[in-house]
């Protein structure tokens, strides 16, 4: 052999490794060109031939969509959707803000009620009757729209409504008075107290009513409605 193919040391390659790399790289390495063939390997191996020289493959260019064409159409833009219209809220009202609490000094002093207990009430039947001396005129405006028992009713009516029972006895007036058919009865509510200082007065031994202990004060008021009751409906009748 020659001496120049004693000088080329030989090149120890293996697949899909790059020593650029350094050990265990994962990179393939670029193809490097084989070296051309010296002149004493021509003549020893006429067949070796220098290898061909790597063709760079070009990548076409891309064409151009034309106008009209479905390829490749541009995204078109993203419609922006208004927002729904939303109905108006009413304003809602400042709510009141609380009173604050008072302190105890601008507190106002309470007044100083009465502390004695309700003086304790007794229903008591009460009973009026017409005089003898007001039949005749009882009898003489009476007609068909107003008896005799209406005008005594309402006599006793207002008779009640004013009467304020008082602790000091009045004996009944001694005098004729008509039958029970034309007597008037009701209850009123009246103090114990009162009744009370009645009885220790007037009825020591405990027989009398308590009516009979009222009666002296609230027949003189039935009487006095009664005479006012007859002039009225006479009055009405004459005209």
């Amino acid at each position: 052999m020659s001496s120049e193919y004693r000088r080329k040391k030989p090149q120890i390659k293996r697949p899909n490794v790059d020593r650029s790399q350094g050990f265990g790289g994962q990179y393939e390495a670029e193809p490097t060109p084989a070296p051309k063939p010296t002149e004493s390997e021509k003549k020893t191996n006429p067949e070796a031939k220098a290898p061909e020289e790597t063709k760079t493959t070009e990548t076409p260019p891309t064409e151009k969509p034309q106008a009209g064409s479905t390829a490749s159409a541009p995204a078109a833009e993203p419609q922006v959707t208004a927002p729904t219209p939303q109905p108006p809220q009413k304003p809602v009202a400042d709510k009141p803000a609380p009173q604050a609490a008072r302190s105890a000094s601008t507190k106002r002093p309470r007044r100083q009620t009465d502390s004695k207990e309700p003086k304790p009430m007794k229903k008591v039947a009460l009973t009026a009757y017409p005089k003898e001396d007001h039949r005749a005129a009882l009898e003489a405006v009476q007609s068909d729209a107003v008896s005799i028992m209406d005008m005594v009713k309402l006599a006793g009516r207002r008779a009640l409504a004013q009467f304020e029972p008082k602790a000091e006895f009045k004996a009944a007036p001694d005098v004729e008075r008509m039958g029970s058919t034309h007597r008037y009865t009701t209850t009123k509510q009246v103090s114990q107290p009162v009744l009370e200082k009645l009885h220790e007065s007037m009825n020591p031994l405990g027989l009398k009513s308590d009516n009979e202990m009222l009666r002296g004060q609230f027949e003189p008021l039935f009487w006095s409605e009664l005479d006012s009751i007859i002039e009225d409906v006479k009055k009405r009748k004459m005209k």
